[in-house]
């Protein structure tokens, strides 16, 4: 988040194809991924690791991981 301008939630997603394009052959075949169950998937990932909806650690995680230094410079980018 300090390096990245821009850094959120939109870096995590994964390539389109995953979710237009279904899968060609195997027990798969003809799935695609929904992007609801990707939202899903990244929902329980944030929270997991302490992060908003966007994608950006809380200010608690830091704190929680002795990185309380690193709360000005993580305010400064929200």
């Amino acid at each position: 988040m300090r390096e990245i301008d821009g850094f959120g939630r939109h870096r995590d997603y994964p390539h389109p194809r995953l979710m237009k394009d279904p899968v060609l052959s195997g027990p798969n075949e003809g799935c695609c991924i929904p992007f609801a169950d990707i939202q899903f998937l990244l929902d329980a990932c944030d929270k997991a690791r302490g992060w908003d909806e966007n994608g950006i650690p809380t200010a608690e995680t830091p704190r929680r991981c002795g990185l309380s230094a690193l709360i000005p410079a993580m305010d400064q980018k929200r």
